[in-house]
């Protein structure tokens, strides 16, 4: 077997491998972590063969010429040609094992593959800083709670709440999984230190927390969607025929066909259809429909075409009751139209994505149990009618005395049924 050393990643385990076509020959990298200088072996039987070494930074490769054992005139044209291909299959061992062994994220591991490799993307392109006056999560931002109304009874945590938590918004970018898309990763406050295994550089931020009463009319609606759908027994034999190649294929799309036809006893009548259709290219039902009075079974079904993403809205009454209940208001109001705004970066040439939410209903200072939990939902609308009693009415500061805000938010992602967790019996809690 050949691994890497202390300072390598790499080593021959078939999740390495990768194979020449036209040869079914297989190879493995062994990769520098200081300087992306990538060794290829040949997997053999017994001792691999070193083939040379690649190195990202000029782009050559230094073959092994030794008379026996060395680098093949056809493993030098294949490489010359794929050096691509060593860099991607560089990149893939290096994301596997800083994902496995240093713990690192699928989007800090790619970002360090790119760099060792010396392979820039877009997926690197830094975020350009925001422009001045800026509220930004984390570097502007607290942890502290605003709480309507002050009276609600938090102590001993009797009164059951919604919590909507501002978070900085990570883009998922790519990995090197089979779906290629990443995640947004880990609040930050959930990572270990940089001592520890986990890293900080790309973990979301957190900002501060509205509780308010849960209020009335919430619900949420799980979709999927789902069309119907339709083959008859002429389109069968159109797909029978692109899946297959040649005379083979047209002959058993056809044979196919006229055995259908001979099942449903339709005599001579069906040589008439096949060399009308052959003949014309005209509409297989509607020369059905003339010649017998009768179409072909639609054999329609309903098939799945993928999920839908859900959304939430919510209607506050606010009617503050003194100056410090009124104060909250405007924060707690301010908090989520200046929350959900894109922001400017600071040549103002880019709009980066608005902060998102974390949502969250509590019970006895828990999670709620009885009610749906959320995944990251962006805030799409956010209404606030000042008069909503149908009359202006101010206290003596200005401040109005009643308030209604309403707050429609969407998920970022779709549930799935993995989601739920791994419970081979349902538990007793509704989940997503």
């Amino acid at each position: 077997m050949t691994a890497g050393g202390r300072n390598e990643y790499g080593d021959d385990s078939p999740a390495n491998r990768f194979t020449d076509p036209a040869t079914g020959e297989a190879y493995f990298v062994i990769v520098n972590k200081k300087t992306g200088k990538t060794k290829i072996y040949n997997e053999e039987w017994g001792a691999d063969k070193y083939i040379g070494e690649f190195d990202p930074k000029t782009g050559k490769i230094k073959y092994n010429n030794n008379w026996y054992g060395g680098a093949r005139k056809e493993e030098k044209a294949f490489f010359n040609d794929n050096k691509n291909l060593i860099k991607n299959q560089a990149k893939k061992v290096v994301i596997k094992e800083k994902k496995e062994e240093e713990g690192i994220d699928a989007i800090t591991a790619s970002k360090e593959a790119n760099t060792l490799m010396k392979d820039s993307n877009l997926s690197e392109v830094k975020p350009s800083p925001a422009v001045e006056g800026t509220r930004e999560v984390g570097k502007d931002t607290t942890k502290r709670s605003f709480v309507y109304p002050e009276t609600l009874r938090q102590r001993g945590n009797a009164q059951d709440t919604i919590q909507i938590t501002m978070v900085e918004y990570v883009p998922s970018g790519l990995d090197d999984s089979l779906g290629g898309v990443g995640t947004r990763g880990e609040i930050d406050e959930k990572l270990k230190t940089d001592k520890g295994i986990g890293k900080h550089r790309d973990a979301k931020k957190r900002g501060e927390t509205v509780i308010l009463p849960i209020p009335g009319g919430i619900s949420a609606e799980n979709s999927t969607d789902w069309s119907e759908n339709s083959m008859t027994a002429m389109e069968a034999a159109k797909a029978q025929f692109l899946l297959t190649t040649g005379q083979d294929g047209a002959g058993a799309a056809i044979k196919g066909l006229q055995d259908k036809f001979d099942k449903a006893n339709m005599g001579d009548l069906k040589t008439a259809i096949l060399n009308a259709i052959a003949s014309t290219g005209g509409s297989s039902n509607a020369l059905l429909t003339r010649t017998s009075g009768q179409v072909f079974n639609p054999n329609m079904e309903l098939l799945f075409k993928g999920p839908l993403i859900r959304n939430f809205s919510f209607d506050f009454q606010f009617a503050p009751r003194n100056e410090k209940e009124a104060k909250t208001v405007l924060q707690i109001i301010r908090y989520f139209k200046q929350g959900m705004a894109p922001i400017r970066s600071k040549g103002k040439l880019f709009l980066k994505t608005p902060n998102i939410f974390e949502l969250k209903y509590t019970h006895k200072g828990g999670e709620h149990k009885g009610l749906n939990r959320f995944k990251e939902c962006a805030l799409k609308s956010c209404q606030v009618d000042y008069t909503p009693d149908g009359n202006y009415s101010t206290y003596e500061d200005g401040i109005m005395t009643s308030y209604k805000m309403k707050l429609s938010f969407q998920e970022l992602a779709p549930i799935y049924n993995d989601d739920y967790g791994d419970s081979k019996s349902i538990p007793s809690e509704i989940g997503f």
